[in-house]
């Protein structure tokens, strides 16, 4: 009876809160409903960060349709501009999460409101949270206010193949608004989360298992795409004997009636290993999620085997095997910075692993691995920079970094001609808790820097 009545009461709070925020909020809240973007804006005088071309003191950057037109000190300015002085100010790339649960999760301890894990089944990899991202998410303002415009939005994990991420900037009417690529990635999950999940159960009990079974749908995946080459190479042999079947009237030299070509027969469709195509064709990278050192060397030996696109996620303990990431040019998810030794997984922790792993050669991204907390995703990276880590490569970890690894270079990460306008003017340094925000662009969009969170201070100040 008290388990009923805690859940009631969980329920209830959830629902009241969520139609709070939905009444209490003015519309203008989400960025998606304010008025018109001007064509046009100049942004002049700042130290732009380009994460490309070096810095430029006293810039001026021009916007135009949402994206960045030029970018120097000689631009030329349309008269029609909007212009913004950044005089004084550092201008930076909008910053990238590169792991996040934003837009699926929005209380964490009500269930109704938690769409990142499917746990019905350890193999999902045909689910994708593009199906599941809520763009009105009272989450997406509170993060994005502190300078984060673009998040990797991946699903939970507690199975052993999750499904695929998507890269989102955190602004727009629809999903499909929001989207800059989908899907980015395929999710495997190595050690605690899907044994635990699935060891009750009696289906995983064993990081044994977990691999044997990893191993066995990556080979039947092989084997569908044999299958499928096989019956596409039949496919095309049938047709050519048809037509040649065709072209004699169905005879052969004698005259004779000759028998029609026989039609191959397409193996079963089956969903599960359709998505896995992609992934055994190279073209679609693997996140593998693994913070123990043995995790690590299994992500490795399952991406030497089945010639896999490998990024690793966490690395907790990617410093004792530095060399090898390196020599086999393996990004890294690292993160979150502050990941404690306060589990069996994470013993070897410490806060040196990111400065570590860069020396070593490896290009690095950074996680806050949250949905609530992505805004501290330049606290992470200011961590990271107390404990060793090159300022600038810090900077690069959360803007250009990710978007390199995920091959979006050309639009997100870094302030160059073409790109989106995505962009953050700061007041300071923007690891520094002194820095305030003063604007935040996504594509060319001036993001109104208020949140329920700000509402609320402002109500009860």
């Amino acid at each position: 009876m008290i388990n009923k009545t805690c859940s009631f009461s969980l329920v209830f709070v959830a629902i009241t809160y969520l139609i709070a925020c939905n009444h209490e909020s003015p519309p203008q809240q989400n960025s998606h409903t304010t008025s018109a973007t001007p064509k046009v804006i100049a942004i002049k005088g700042g130290l732009v960060k380009t994460m490309w071309m070096g810095d430029i003191d006293g810039a001026t950057i021009l916007i135009k349709d949402g994206i960045i037109s030029a970018v120097g000190k000689d631009v030329s300015i349309p008269n029609e501009a909007q212009t913004i002085d950044a005089r004084g100010k550092i201008i930076i790339p909008g910053m990238i999460d590169s792991n996040t649960r934003i837009g699926l999760v929005e209380i964490d301890a009500v269930n109704m409101t938690v769409d990142a894990d499917e746990g019905v089944d350890p193999i999902t990899p045909h689910v994708s949270v593009v199906d599941a991202i809520n763009p009105d998410s009272t989450l997406i303002p509170v993060n994005r206010i502190e300078g984060i415009t673009t998040v990797i939005v991946a699903p939970g994990e507690g199975n052993l193949i999750s499904g695929t991420s998507a890269l989102i900037n955190l602004d727009g009417r629809l999903v499909s608004d929001m989207i800059i690529k989908s899907p980015l990635a395929m999710h495997i999950n190595l050690g605690n989360p899907p044994k635990d999940r699935y060891s009750s159960k009696n289906i995983l009990q064993t990081r044994m298992g977990l691999v044997a079974k990893a191993r066995e749908i990556l080979t039947k995946a092989r084997e569908y795409l044999n299958k499928k080459e096989t019956y596409q190479k039949r496919t095309t042999e049938y047709k050519a004997d048809l037509g040649k079947w065709q072209k004699t009237g169905g005879k052969n030299e004698k005259g004779e009636e000759k028998k029609k070509p026989d039609e191959p027969t397409p193996p079963d469709t089956d969903v599960k290993l359709e998505a896995l195509l992609p992934v055994i064709k190279g073209e679609l990278p693997v996140v593998i999620r693994a913070h123990r050192l043995d995790d690590i060397h299994t992500a490795i030996r399952l991406a030497d085997e089945f010639k896999l696109k490998l990024i690793i996620s966490h690395a907790t303990e990617g410093y004792k095997i530095a060399k090898d990431i390196a020599e086999r040019k393996i990004p890294v998810i690292i993160g979150p910075i502050n990941t404690q030794p306060d589990n069996f997984e994470t013993l070897g922790a410490t806060y040196e692993n990111a400065v570590i792993l860069a020396k070593a050669g490896i290009k690095i991204a950074i996680q806050t691995n949250d949905s609530h907390n992505v805004r501290n995703l330049p606290f992470m990276a200011g961590l990271a920079v107390a404990y060793g880590l090159d300022r600038e490569e810090a900077l690069r970890a959360i803007t250009i970094n990710p978007a390199e690894i995920f091959s979006v270079a050309d639009k997100v990460g870094s302030i160059r001609p073409g790109a989106y306008a995505n962009l953050v003017i700061c007041t300071d340094d923007p690891f520094q808790p002194r820095n305030r925000i003063e604007h935040v662009f996504i594509k060319g969009k001036d993001i109104e820097l208020r949140s329920r969170q700000t509402e609320l201070y402002e109500k009860y100040k």
